[in-house]
């Protein structure tokens, strides 16, 4: 049994400030990037995984880009989407037709917060948000909507939300009504919209899922409107088989009636491939970077380790000679690193904690719980140790009288 107290490696720590400083910081900064990149990993493998609750495989986004000097107004504006819309349901394998930019899968798209109507600001939500015509659910091949969905009266009245005795009628997610009204019935309940609209829960939809940031991937308010500028219109189709292996025929509809204009299409398992294409670009970063950094973790703590056994070999060389084994040596480097390694650890997670709170509101990162503590702790423990086992070995064959020579 090894005879060594903690007194003597504290003391030899306290000695060596330059070393234990380094090392504790090192431990600090690499445990912190490394707990925070593994839950980020976690977090888009599991998103991966998931699905929207739409029929993705038989949906297409579609922008069209206005180059008619004709129109002018935003009532030709709305004219053009209405013809655009009929144009498009009359085209072969079209199932469903609706104007809006939400775009399954893009990653991104329009976002705000909503406030509990007469809460005093109190309940608060960031969704996002997007406006839509009638035709929405079928368009998505939702067929989970409690209470009712959007209707073509509700295009008549998107204006009305500016008065507060005539709210707008809108469609959310479960999620986004269960935090604004948590353990309500939040059908006909009332919210504000950017300090100016006044929107009214009409309809909910059970399943919703489409990546953002911020946390808000199953937050959606869905309020009737036509979706276009004089620049550019963006539709939301779904399709059957044969017309999703031939875009063609719907490029053709729409360009016989208005040739001049730019026609982009993209199909729904496209954009989701090109978005966790990025994602799995990401990981594998992020998986490059904890290799990084530990690699370069391990390679100072060996150059450290190694420059205080070359500072204390007189050190060294007495304690051997007044009895100390080779082993005893060995054991009191790395129980020093272990020292400093678990000193640095328990910072480390205050640190872990800081920059996890940061990254949950920006990235959408998962909160830090204590089970992805434990193993970077684990392994950033390991890697120290073992980096620390070589020059500690070279330590311990340290002959008493050469060392004692030395200096």
């Amino acid at each position: 049994m090894i005879d060594l107290h903690t007194g003597p490696i504290l003391r030899s720590l306290a000695r060596n400030k330059a070393r234990s400083v380094l090392t504790l910081s090192m431990t600090v900064l690499t445990f912190a990037v490394v707990v925070n990149s593994i839950l980020l990993i976690r977090a888009q493998q599991e998103e991966l995984r998931i699905e929207s609750g739409f029929d993705d495989e038989h949906l297409i986004y579609l922008q069209l880009s206005n180059f008619d000097p004709t129109i002018t107004t935003k009532e030709q504006v709305t004219d053009r989407i209405k013809k655009d819309l009929e144009i498009l349901r009359r085209t072969l394998g079209v199932i469903s037709a609706t104007s809006t930019r939400f775009q399954p899968w893009r990653g991104g798209g329009s976002s705000g917060t909503a406030v509990r109507f007469g809460d005093g600001n109190r309940q608060r939500v960031r969704t996002q948000i997007y406006s839509a015509g009638p035709e929405l659910p079928q368009t998505l091949g939702i067929d989970t909507i409690v209470g009712r969905t959007l209707s073509a009266d509700d295009l008549d009245n998107a204006e009305s939300g500016e008065d507060p005795e005539r709210p707008v009628g809108v469609v959310v997610s479960r999620r986004f009504a269960d935090e604004l009204y948590p353990n309500q019935a939040p059908l006909g309940k009332l919210f504000t919209f950017g300090e100016r609209y006044t929107l009214r829960i009409d309809g909910i939809i059970e399943r919703f899922y489409n990546p953002y940031a911020w946390n808000i991937e199953e937050k959606v308010v869905f309020y009737a409107g036509y979706t276009g500028t004089l620049a550019f219109s963006s539709f939301l189709l779904r399709v059957d088989d044969q017309r999703l292996r031939s875009l063609a025929g719907i490029e053709e509809a729409l360009l016989d009636d208005s040739p001049q204009r730019g026609i982009n299409l993209s199909t729904i398992p496209e954009t989701r491939i090109q978005l966790q294409a990025t994602e799995r670009m990401t990981a594998s970063v992020l998986t490059v970077v904890i290799g990084l950094m530990v690699f370069i973790t391990a390679v100072s703590i060996i150059g450290l380790t190694a420059a205080s056994v070359a500072s204390r070999r007189r050190e060294i060389g007495t304690r051997r000679a007044l009895g100390a084994t080779r082993r005893q040596v060995l054991t009191h480097f790395l129980l020093e690193n272990a020292f400093l390694t678990l000193g640095g650890i328990g910072i480390g997670i205050f640190a872990a904690y800081a920059l996890n709170v940061a990254l949950v509101d920006s990235l959408g990162v998962p909160q830090l719980t204590i089970p992805w503590v434990v193993i970077p702790a684990v392994l950033v423990t390991a890697v120290n140790v073992l980096a620390a086992w070589q020059p500690a070995a070279r330590a311990s064959r340290i002959a008493p009288a050469v060392a004692t020579k030395a200096a």
